[in-house]
């Protein structure tokens, strides 16, 4: 047999809640006010809040507290929630001691008049000084932020989980030779032809590009970037991960640092390039397939250009990389930059 329902549980929840006990132990300010905007009900919260006594602040019009500055707006709130929408709001309101405080408010309409006749106004104030601080602390940082990524001679990157083009500073947009418009929004391998350190294109499908999102962390690597103008330039790239997020990362701030500090430079001191490529015990024949590595050319291109065998062009490059102590074409050109023996910009000195 199914226990009876009890009568007091029948009973609507409004008919047996205290109501005016709920809102008394509230820490956000409540006012009830009629509809000539007269507060007519105040809760304990206005002492902590305004240095008020509640009955001080029963009896006085909107007017009175609330900031001159402020007061219009307030009253186009009042209308909209006549027309029965609730608002939020943020207005100054008038302390005990004179001084104003900010505070968010949310406006509502009811029409079950208990403490007066006629529809009553709800004001439900919390303090909105903090949330004030902080979009303000806000904006000083994001405007520092912006000034010193500006600032920065280094060419800076910051791209979303996505590998998508955040931000650009103008180191980095006056390197790739593109606007930053042109890039923002695009994932970074999409927006940029960019060559690993054998001479392999790299996409957004690669192997690499996959392990940024599957396994975040720092990457030190010298890469191949196509310009706006249509030249190569040799970078060095270093990717570092931003933490946070679901995935464990945010995404990557990315610098990038040109192979020469001053690519025009080099074109012209023919004498101290044959000096470097002197001291690196580079014969002629060596340094010129040197230079056409640098100019971005393969094995087979330069055999053909300088009436040579494919072998013998083959063997001097793994000639100069011996001599020059690295393991890659790639690690040739960016050593013999470093030491002014090619420019990778082109202008060779036959």
């Amino acid at each position: 047999m199914e226990a009876s329902v009890s009568l007091t549980v029948a009973v609507p929840v409004r008919e047996r809640v205290d109501w005016q006990s709920v809102v008394e132990a509230l820490d956000e300010v409540v006012l009830l006010l009629n509809s000539r905007y007269v507060v007519t009900y105040a809760s304990p919260a206005v002492r902590n809040r305004l240095g008020y006594v509640p009955d001080a602040v029963t009896g006085q019009a909107l007017g009175d507290l609330v900031h001159p500055d402020d007061l219009r707006a307030a009253l186009r709130s009042m209308a909209q929630v006549a027309l029965g929408s609730p608002v939020q709001h943020t207005m100054r309101v008038r302390r005990d001691d004179g001084e104003y405080v900010q505070l968010e408010w949310s406006l509502t309409c009811t029409g079950d008049d208990r403490v007066g006749s006629g529809e009553v106004l709800v004001l439900v104030g919390r303090d909105g000084t903090t949330r004030a601080s902080l979009e303000e602390r806000l904006v000083t940082a994001d405007q520092r932020y912006r000034t010193l990524l500006s600032a920065l001679t280094e060419a800076v990157v910051f791209l979303d989980g996505q590998l998508r083009v955040e931000e650009v500073n103008d180191g980095a947009a006056a390197l790739l030779g593109i606007t930053p418009h042109d890039l923002l929004g695009h994932r970074w391998f999409d927006a940029l032809d960019v060559w690993d350190e054998n001479g392999r294109p790299l996409t957004s499908d690669s192997p690499f590009a996959v392990s940024l999102h599957t396994d975040p962390a720092r990457h030190e690597l010298w890469r191949s970037i196509q310009r706006g103008d249509g030249q190569r330039v040799l970078v060095l790239c270093r990717w570092m991960p931003i933490g946070g997020g679901s995935a464990g990362y945010r995404g990557y701030v990315l610098t990038l640092q040109d192979a020469v500090a001053s690519r025009g430079l080099g074109a012209t001191l023919p004498q101290q390039r044959r000096q470097a490529r002197t001291a690196a015990g580079l014969t002629p024949r060596e340094h010129e397939v040197l230079e056409r590595l640098a100019d971005g050319q393969d094995a087979m291109e330069i055999a053909r250009l300088l009436e040579l065998s494919v072998y013998s062009v083959r063997g001097h490059i793994k000639s100069l990389m011996r001599k020059l102590g690295v393991h890659s074409q790639l690690q040739a050109v960016v050593v013999a930059a470093r030491r002014g023996i090619v420019d990778v910009v082109g202008g060779r000195d036959d």
